[in-house]
């Protein structure tokens, strides 16, 4: 009898699936490049850039601790509640894989990603695409290096030929480094008295007076979209079915926190806008 149970038991432990090794670079590669690489590098969030091999490499022992602690890749949504389609989060093999790699020494072999993570992107946009439109604040603002944060609300006004369905949207943003976080609000401003163009195009929250900010109340009778923009998100996009409409005219308020920086900067702000295929009209 207890020969039969020591046979089934090493059965069992050969016919068991192998872990899965970790044995080059290249095969950790793809995770670092959809995991990690959207946002480390150059005009992202990322205090670094992890593209090539040197650069991960020569971070090991802290890309292994953030991993293996679950600190990175950002996420804050509770997986054990619900799965979102955009989850970031690294899987169970996922981590096996990466951190098996980094306790083999890092092996960097001869396959193709080795040299470069090439990461697909086009300038201005993580989406697929260009954008059908992007809207930008009417002038670049410059970022004081005092080590003060700042609330700014940008204004952009806006006047369309036409609505227009939307496939995705997109915070705007020339270098992510500078901000904290960015909401914005789309508003539909339909009637032609109120005046989307000579308000103030900024207010500063943290240093200007604050009722300024009731020039932008006749804006604010509707809300058509608001979504917002953190370090680790990308785009927000729709189903086939599923979406808003692109007023013709109306204006977007942004209202961006930026962290503290040293150095003086100068920052592009605004949306990127993907339409579908399909003109909505207002009939």
């Amino acid at each position: 009898m207890r020969i039969t149970l020591l046979n089934i038991a090493l059965f069992l432990v050969l016919a068991a699936p192998l872990p899965c090794l970790a044995q080059t670079f290249t095969d950790v590669a793809p995770i670092i490049r959809t995991k990690c690489s959207t946002c480390h590098k150059p005009g992202q969030t990322g205090p670094f850039s992890l593209l090539t091999y040197e650069d991960v490499t020569k971070r090991l022992s802290f890309i292994r601790d953030v991993v293996q602690r679950g600190y990175m890749p950002p996420w804050k949504a509770d997986n054990s509640y619900v799965h979102f389609a955009n989850d970031r989060t690294l899987t169970d093999r996922e981590r096996s894989l990466l951190l098996q790699w980094i306790d083999n020494k890092a092996p960097r072999g001869k396959g193709p990603d080795t040299a470069r993570l090439e990461v697909a992107s086009i300038p201005g946009t993580s989406y697929y695409r260009k954008p059908d439109l992007v809207l930008k604040a009417k002038d670049s603002f410059h970022v004081t290096g005092d080590n003060i944060e700042r609330y700014i609300i940008f204004k952009i006004p806006f006047e369309l030929k036409d609505s227009f369905n939307v496939e995705a949207i997109e915070f705007y943003c020339n270098n992510k480094k500078l901000i904290h976080h960015a909401n914005y609000a789309i508003h539909s401003v339909p009637d032609p008295s109120i005046d989307i163009d000579h308000t103030d195009s900024l207010i500063n929250l943290t240093e200007d007076d604050r009722r300024k900010f009731d020039q932008y109340q006749p804006y604010r009778k509707t809300i058509t979209y608001y979504g917002g923009w953190i370090p680790g998100t990308s785009y927000e996009s729709y189903p086939k079915d599923i979406g808003w409409v692109m007023p013709k005219r109306g204006v977007i308020l942004l209202t961006v926190h930026f962290a503290p920086t040293a150095v003086d900067e100068t920052v592009q702000l605004g949306a990127n806008l993907f339409f579908k295929k399909l003109l909505y009209s207002a009939g």
